[in-house]
C-alpha cells in the first residue's frame, strides 16, 4: 500500500494548524485528518465524530503503530513543505 496523494489545507487557529486528505493506492481517500501542535510537537489526529458532550470517536484509524507513524510522517512532511512557503508565520514555528 502507498500514499499516492496528500493534500494539506493550512488553518492556524490556536494549536490547530490545518487539515490533510490522503489517498491510498489511488483508490481510497481519507479526508479531514487534523494537524495539531501538541505538548510533544506536531501530530496527526484521525477523522472523528462527536459522541456525547466531550467524547470523540475515530471513524478511520490505523490498526497498528507502524501504519500510524507512516501516515503521520507522510502528512507532516507535506505540511512542513507547504508551511515553509506560506506567507503566514504561524505555520513556520
Amino acid at each position: 500500500m502507498q500514499i499516492t496523494e496528500v493534500r494539506v489545507r493550512l488553518r492556524a487557529q490556536g494549536n490547530f494548524l490545518g487539515y490533510a486528505d490522503i489517498t491510498l493506492d489511488n483508490r481510497l481517500a481519507v479526508h479531514n485528518l487534523r494537524i495539531i501542535k501538541g505538548a510533544k510537537g506536531l501530530f496527526v489526529a484521525m477523522p472523528s465524530i462527536k459522541r456525547g458532550e466531550r467524547q470523540f470517536e475515530d471513524i478511520v484509524h490505523p490498526t497498528d503503530q507502524p501504519t500510524r507513524e507512516w501516515i503521520t510522517d507522510t502528512v507532516l512532511k507535506s505540511y512542513k513543505e507547504q508551511a515553509a512557503s506560506a506567507p503566514y508565520e504561524r505555520y513556520n514555528r
